[in-house]
């Protein structure tokens, strides 16, 4: 579903701007009419502007503002009107108000204000108003985004460092290959000196790595938007680079491990809240890739034709087997939520296993690599260097 930045006027004459979640302009005239908004323009925004939309830690901190007023006591509209933040969040809260007072749904208000694309937030908010337990649905929503941003971080955090420092000196001796090593050769050539045979090797290889360079940069300028662009407008396609992705050695493993983690995580936290099981596994892939959504779907065909959930899950091969027989023995005892606590739990300790000695792969192998490279060039150009300076006189 698109989002559509827009300009409405009330009956009061009062302006209004901002984005909305809607499939046509005709339907997002339609629900801003339901709101008293007469719609005057709106255009088509692909990525809505980032000052015009709350940050996430913004986000989160009005998530345990109004968790917390409502576990003390507080109405939803005080609570509302008590936060206090950024003009983007002010608007928000107004809109949210006034829905409140004209008798509208709060889910449905708060996902349409917010322009949450995520179900799974929609799903908890609307499972707690039914319930009448906001403040139980405000705190899911917080532990949600904890346990998705913890992970997320925990990957980029381990593995941003090796992989920048790695890049960078290689960086350096491509510079040095390109710029260096062919002005050497042309110094010592020029008093005489014959190469060794590893320092015309280097030069070869040296005159090769400009070319493959540019066409490396090349591949990447060109592929980087490409998958981009396949995985955003095509299913086909982004079920095709999903699958490849998991492919890939050492790494494919533990992206595996982690779309195993995010969607049991999710199944336990929409059970906890109270959601059936067939709804909580339509909206437990947030966060996953389309493969792993595809296979979920499946899986969640088959528990409607009968299957039970391990069966199923056996079926579409989306679990190991012991990840599988914690199911099982989750739906054999009635006690689903304690053992998938254990079993992300698990899921946890082993993505901490497999980076931890995806890093002890990485470290050795990139110096090895790097210390190779500068022994090879500081012994073919550096060394004949120093003894042609010996035999130089000043």
């Amino acid at each position: 579903m698109p989002y559509f930045s827009y300009r409405a006027f009330s009956n009061q004459g009062e302006r209004f701007s901002g984005y909305r979640l809607a499939e046509t302009p005709k339907m997002l005239a339609r629900d801003l009419l339901k709101e008293d908004l007469y719609l005057v323009s709106c255009r088509r925004s692909f990525f809505k502007k980032l000052f015009k939309t709350p940050k996430e830690k913004e986000f989160q901190d009005f998530l345990r503002h109004m968790a917390t007023l409502l576990k003390a006591g507080f109405s939803l509209g005080e609570s509302l009107e008590s936060y206090e933040g950024s003009s983007s969040f002010e608007s928000i809260i107004f809109s949210l108000l006034r829905d409140i007072k004209q008798g509208k749904s709060f889910p449905h208000a708060f996902q349409n204000h917010f322009s949450l694309k995520d179900p799974l937030i929609s799903s908890f908010m609307t499972v707690a108003e039914k319930k009448g337990i906001l403040s139980q649905g405000f705190e899911h929503i917080i532990l949600y985004l904890k346990e998705k941003n913890d992970l997320k971080s925990k990957i980029m955090n381990s593995l941003g460092y090796p992989v920048f420092l790695f890049v960078l000196v290689l960086l350096l001796i491509s510079f040095l290959l390109t710029e260096v090593v062919p002005q050497l050769d042309t110094f010592l050539r020029s008093g005489g000196s014959e190469l060794p045979l590893q320092s015309q090797l280097l030069l070869s290889f040296s005159n090769q790595i400009g070319s493959w360079i540019k066409l490396f940069s090349g591949a990447v300028f060109f592929l980087f938007p490409v998958v981009f662009l396949v995985s955003y407008f095509s299913e086909k396609g982004a079920l095709f680079i999903g699958k490849k992705c998991l492919k890939i050695p050492l790494i494919g493993s533990l992206l595996h491990k982690r779309e195993q983690l995010l969607f049991l995580k999710n199944i336990y936290l929409l059970l906890e809240a109270g959601v059936l099981l067939p709804e909580a596994m339509e909206l437990s892939c947030s966060g996953n890739s389309a493969y792993f959504k595809n296979a979920i779907n499946q899986v969640y065909q088959d528990v409607i034709k009968g299957h039970c959930f391990s069966e199923a899950l056996a079926l579409g091969k989306c679990l190991d087997s012991r990840s599988l027989r914690f199911i099982k023995a989750g739906e054999l005892s009635g006690n689903m939520s304690s053992l998938l606590i254990d079993l992300t739990a698990m899921l946890k300790d082993e993505i901490d296993q497999k980076m931890s000695r995806l890093l002890s792969l990485l470290e050795p192998a990139s110096m090895v690599l790097v210390g190779g490279l500068l022994l090879w060039i500081v012994s073919a150009f550096f060394v004949p260097l120093y003894e042609h300076l010996n035999e130089v006189d000043f």
